[in-house]
């Protein structure tokens, strides 16, 4: 009652003062349930933190687990003439490429029969005085004397778009290809004779003349590509071929024998796995020191406290409030050794590498909590000694029993992916599909906490109503006592 002025209207008293006083009780209900709502505010902003970097580890996890995202081959060539694309299914070991007839396009070149030459040259100017038609791969196309070089291009082009024509008039010659290679390619001019040796591309070997009507068919086709690989003797339309797993690309025919190899290679395993190995370190480690942090001892604070202070200075108290939100969590308990008993695998099966450590990746001192090492140099090697076992300690299927119980666990990479699932499962009222923590009764305990701030503030708003219809009342008594006294002494004072 220290504080309290007598400066009421007619008490004299500090009434306000006194109601703020009676209320201090109430007032401290109110903060303390300001602070549990905000520790679990706290509490759910951290779990939403760790949820995600969960989920985005078991992605992780879940690409490992497929064979087919270990890339592990690589390939080289004795000899340029054939270029070889290694891919994760190709076959090991050596193999045999001979290149006896590169896969070539269908070409027709001819030599214009004129002088200076240029693309408005008219075909009058050739000698073709008369109009006629020709065909390209069975488009007509209709030539005139006024039709120029440029125009002829045009219509070359515009009859089959699978060609390449090109006129090169300061040369004088009339260039058509195909754009595809291999036998099904073809060029296949008709018309008159004399037109076409007009256009330098009578060839008697690939023309046929027919005397009586003096027409042309001019027929020009590609060529496959002819190969042998380990004894078998192919062809191919183009000079990219896939065979066996092993895609190549022929570049010359060959003098002899060109001799493949493919390995294993063991640059983007071992590259996966450091990733893995890291990401796992660095997971776990955030969940070890959000486990064990250190209590500040700290309350969230009041309303009344963050009136004074900036909200620089509330930004840094909270964050070590958050800081220290999971501390002694069991739930981050439990999931942070279901993730490390997750790795702990044995492939009795395997006969040179049956679990992790075998293959370079192990865990360190009981100092460092579970911490990941790999030692790369030991993984290549086994890589490139049995990469079959390796891939089997990553990749291998779980056992599991009707009811879809494990029995008997598979590879790291598919444990994980199993404990992962397991741990997102959907628990009616407790926590959603890939939540692993219990999010609704922690949404539920928030919105509890949320009620029982509005009861403190709703009772502490009655109760001040209550105190200072009080004081107005005794100030109304006061007033009226007062004012007869004054009445009172007026009567005595005549």
């Amino acid at each position: 009652m220290g504080n309290i002025s007598f400066t009421g209207l007619s008490s004299g008293l500090d009434t306000d003062s006194m109601v703020q006083a009676m209320l201090i009780n109430y007032q401290s209900k109110i903060d303390k349930a300001q602070q549990k709502q905000a520790k679990l505010e706290y509490k759910q902003e951290a779990w939403n933190n760790m949820n995600k970097k969960l989920n985005d580890f078991f992605k992780i996890a879940d690409k490992m687990r497929t064979a087919g995202n270990y890339t592990g081959t690589k390939a080289t060539s004795s000899s340029s003439a054939v270029t070889v694309h290694s891919k994760g299914t190709t076959t090991k070991g050596t193999h045999s490429v001979e290149v006896t007839q590169l896969a070539k396009s269908a070409n027709l070149n001819g030599k214009i029969q004129g002088s200076n030459l240029t693309k408005n040259t008219k075909l009058e100017e050739l000698g073709i005085t008369s109009e006629t038609t020709i065909k390209l791969n069975g488009k007509e196309i209709k030539l005139t004397p006024s039709s120029t070089l440029s125009t002829l291009e045009s219509d070359l082009k515009a009859a089959d778009s699978k060609l390449t024509v090109n006129i090169d008039a300061d040369n004088g010659y009339i260039f058509i290809s195909t754009q595809s290679t291999g036998e099904d390619a073809e060029i296949k001019l008709e018309g008159d004779q004399d037109v076409f040796k007009k256009l330098g591309l009578i060839d008697s070997a690939n023309t046929t003349i027919d005397p009586s009507t003096n027409k042309a068919t001019i027929t020009v086709n590609g060529q496959n590509a002819k190969y042998t690989y380990n004894g078998a003797a192919l062809e191919s339309q183009t000079n990219d071929v896939t065979i066996n797993g092993i895609s190549m690309t022929f570049n010359e025919e060959t003098s002899s024998a060109a001799k493949i190899e493919i390995t294993t290679d063991t640059e983007p395993i071992v590259t996966m796995v450091k990733e893995f190995v890291d990401k796992y370190n660095e997971l776990i480690k955030e969940m070890d020191d959000m486990y064990n942090a250190v209590d500040t001892g700290l309350d969230p604070l009041t309303e009344a406290e963050k009136e004074d202070m900036t909200a620089s200075e509330i930004e840094k108290y909270e964050e070590k409030l958050k800081a220290v939100a999971l501390r002694r969590d069991p739930t981050l308990k439990s999931i942070r050794d279901s993730l490390r008993n997750a790795l702990q695998i044995s492939l009795p099966d395997n006969t040179d590498y049956d679990d992790l450590s075998s293959i370079g990746v192990t865990t360190g001192t009981w100092s460092e909590k579970g911490k990941l090492h790999l030692d790369e140099d030991k993984l290549k090697e086994a890589l490139e000694k049995n990469s079959t076992e390796v891939l089997s300690i990553f990749t291998k299927s779980s056992k599991k029993d009707e009811a879809g119980k494990i029995t008997t666990k598979g590879g790291a990479m598919t444990s994980l992916y199993d404990t992962f699932t397991s741990l997102r499962k959907r628990i009616d009222s407790v926590k959603s599909y890939e939540s692993y923590y219990n999010d609704y009764i922690v949404k539920d305990n928030i919105k509890s906490a949320k009620e029982a701030v509005t009861k403190a503030k709703d009772k502490y708003e009655a109760m001040k109503k209550i105190y200072q219809a009080k004081f107005t009342a005794m100030e109304t008594a006061l007033s009226s006592l007062n004012s007869q006294g004054s009445t009172i002494s007026s009567w005595l004072a005549q």
